[in-house]
């Protein structure tokens, strides 16, 4: 399904531990990948050919490492305004995922692919998928690690049960057709501070009602990947927590 991806790199030691992590979403099939590079300067002149060669150069490293795992790969310098360059060099590619790093837990001043996070974040078209980077415990400078990256092996479907989140469930209906994972989990948090403390005498008639609605969602998965296991998750409290 994701043969075809493009990956956001700043050509760090923190990206190059992205690019490895990477390599693990061959489980969802793919096959090459689109490295960029975001440089965000209006105008570099005749500085661009030499720039160009330097950025090269070191997306060989990455790339290397990605055609060690077999995956075909090529890589691209995004120019000022990058998210715009980005979404153009994967639409011109017909690239069905986006991926960046994340060095923090926060939007706020999310640094990802040359500080480009929050504008690729907002303005992809794409499917993006964001790949958490921790501080390792070292005394070498800006070691980071990704959190183990295994797409097939739990997927958590949170919903709202919006329009938006049926879009959502819809796609993932569609993606374990051609990629069954082994679990998927179903969950719909009852928002405690919604419902706290003028509703909560009503909290069993909001959970049957959510269950049923979870139960109807879960067989339209479970007939699309019968082979994953799956169960249903309806905590009361924070649903962000």
């Amino acid at each position: 399904m994701y043969t075809n991806i493009l990956i956001a790199t700043d050509l760090s030691r923190d990206s190059d531990e992205l690019v490895r992590c990477v390599t693990s979403l061959q489980a969802l099939g793919c096959r090459r990948a689109h490295l960029v590079y975001g440089l965000e300067i209006d105008d570099i002149g005749p500085a661009r050919a030499g720039l160009e060669q330097l950025v090269q150069a070191e997306i060989e490293k990455q790339k290397t490492t990605l055609e060690q795992a077999g995956i075909e790969t090529s890589g691209h310098l995004a120019m000022h305004p990058v998210n715009q360059e980005v979404e153009r060099i994967a639409k011109e590619n017909n690239c069905s995922l986006v991926v960046v790093g994340s060095r923090l837990h926060s939007l706020a001043g999310e640094i990802i692919a040359g500080g480009i996070a929050a504008t690729i974040l907002s303005s992809t078209r794409h499917p993006l998928l964001m790949l958490r980077l921790h501080q390792t415990d070292t005394a070498t400078p800006a070691a980071c690690n990704c959190w183990p990256c295994s797409p097939l092996q739990h997927v958590l479907l949170p919903t709202d049960f919006s329009p938006n989140a049926d879009r959502v469930f819809t796609y993932i209906e569609h993606f374990i057709k051609d990629c069954p994972p082994e679990r998927i989990t179903l969950m719909h948090v009852q928002d405690q501070q919604r419902i706290t403390p003028h509703l909560i005498h009503r909290l069993d008639e909001f959970n049957a009602t959510d269950r049923a609605r979870l139960e109807a969602l879960h067989q339209r998965l479970a007939a699309a990947a019968p082979q994953s296991r799956m169960a249903i998750e309806l905590p009361f409290g924070a649903p962000s927590k």
